[in-house]
């Protein structure tokens, strides 16, 4: 028997127990209102008091903070598929995205993931590089000297600009600002909708659920007016929502329309959202130390001299990649995950019973200082090659990993990388005197008031 055949017959069985060091809570609620105050001050003084494995209550559920990184592995690759997405990711998602990649599982999410992942080959994603750098560059021309933005509402607004671009081409049109303002919507009610105790059916007539469903019509309006178009001419026009009518399951059958208004509506929230937050937090840090950004901006300079970025490029800048995943690694917005197990599970270091919800957070996980040196430092050189290679497999998730890894990396990673690289060209990261962004969890991370910054050009001091 092989090493790993025996560590996984060992997992498997009966021998780790099920119980696990936490807080005790309220009699009625558990550690409810500690977790809704203040998510990662809670699970940080949890994971600094009790541990790898800690057990803590909200509502009726028994919730398992795993922070050793060989429990985080054998849940999100070795035994992956004895975990769903928890009752709680499908509750909060399930008007908008429907039964969409994010939230489903099982044989629907095989087909679907089968079936959505062509569009996210490295070919098709290379053909968007040039787009990005585009709208980049567009939306950098508004920006005046010594003027002071929104780097958050800036970069969101881009990216939601190039994914409704790379999903639909160039026909949107109109339609671009009607997604663009429903999406904005949906994000406020959604903010609100995760700290409701009780779930609020989408029938209960409140001003909120309204203001939801009205939202989530004019992005399937224009979703539906597209694909109907489309399907009528049945041209591939390269982007991604080509790729999914074109694409036939093992029985020769392509999308429902359901199957379509899903995934579209999970690629519009999952496409921009993460990646907007995650570029405004390496943004900051990157003003907290201005060496860095100097450093980044000379590697693109001397790599590339007047020549726009490119995909191809960015092979050719490893530093600019080292900042984004060490940014990545303090802040990014992926701050926390969820699963499920659908069977009493053995890790390492705990048994967990079915039903039970597992949270994996990145933000805590990669600040352990058993996993990094002087964890709190903003280190680009953590992820040289040779670096990168010594951190533990489990340790560094800031996409999850395994058979549900985020489908988007790739995409994502390109497009931070030519975003950022394309702006600090241009212009340097200031933040306004005694400004001091306040990190809020919710759906992702993201600065409470936004996050300011000096407009200030290159070489204009």
């Amino acid at each position: 028997m092989s090493v790993v055949a025996a560590a996984q017959r060992l997992y498997r069985s009966n021998s780790a127990p099920f119980h696990a060091p936490g807080p005790r809570g309220n009699f009625l609620s558990g550690s409810t209102i500690a977790f809704q105050k203040d998510p990662i001050a809670f699970l940080s003084g949890v994971a600094d008091e009790y541990g790898p494995v800690a057990k803590f209550r909200v509502l009726t559920d028994d919730w398992y903070l795993l922070t050793a990184p060989e429990d985080v592995y054998q849940v999100l690759v070795r035994q992956a598929s004895r975990f769903h997405k928890p009752r709680l990711n499908k509750r909060l998602f399930s008007d908008f995205m429907g039964n969409g990649l994010v939230s489903s599982d099982g044989e629907h999410w095989k087909r679907q993931h089968k079936m959505v992942l062509p569009g996210f080959h490295r070919r098709r994603i290379d053909s968007f590089g040039d787009l990005m750098v585009s709208l980049t560059s567009e939306a950098l021309d508004a920006w005046e000297q010594g003027d002071v933005v929104d780097i958050n509402r800036e970069l969101t607004d881009l990216t939601l600009r190039i994914i409704i671009r790379t999903m639909f081409g160039a026909e949107v049109g109109d339609g671009g600002q009607r997604i663009r303002d429903a999406m904005a919507e949906l994000n406020a009610v959604l903010v609100d909708y995760i700290n409701l105790p009780i779930p609020v059916p989408l029938w209960w007539p409140s001003k909120k659920n309204k203001r939801k469903v009205r939202a989530i019509r004019d992005v399937e309006d224009v979703l539906f007016e597209i694909v109907n178009e489309r399907r009528a001419s049945g041209e591939d026009k390269g982007d991604l929502l080509s790729m999914m009518l074109q694409m036939r399951d093992d029985e020769e059958k392509g999308m429902s329309d359901k199957d379509l208004r899903d995934e579209g509506m999970t690629l519009f929230f999952a496409g921009h959202e993460t990646a907007s937050h995650s570029m405004t937090w390496i943004w900051h840090l990157l003003a907290e130390h201005p060496d860095a950004a100097e450093k980044v901006a000379v590697e693109i300079d001397t790599v590339l001299g007047d020549e726009p970025m490119t995909m191809a490029s960015l092979k050719e800048l490893p530093y600019l990649e080292m900042v984004v995943k060490e940014g990545m690694r303090l802040y990014g917005a992926a701050w926390m995950f969820m699963r499920e197990p659908v069977e009493d599970v053995s890790l390492p270091n705990v048994r967990i019973p079915a039903g039970a919800q597992v949270a994996i957070c990145p933000h805590i996980l990669h600040r352990r200082p058993n996993l990094f040196e002087d964890p709190e430092a903003f280190r680009p050189e953590r992820f040289t090659k040779e670096n990168e290679a010594k951190i533990p497999m489990g340790a560094y998730v800031p996409f999850s990993m395994g058979p549900r890894v985020c489908l988007g990396k790739t995409f994502a990673m390109a497009e931070m990388r030519l975003i950022l690289g394309t702006i600090l060209r241009r212009f340097r990261p200031v933040s306004p005197p005694g400004f001091v962004p306040k990190p809020v969890a919710q759906i992702s991370l993201h600065p409470a008031e936004g996050m300011l910054n000096v407009v200030e050009r290159r070489g204009s001091r």
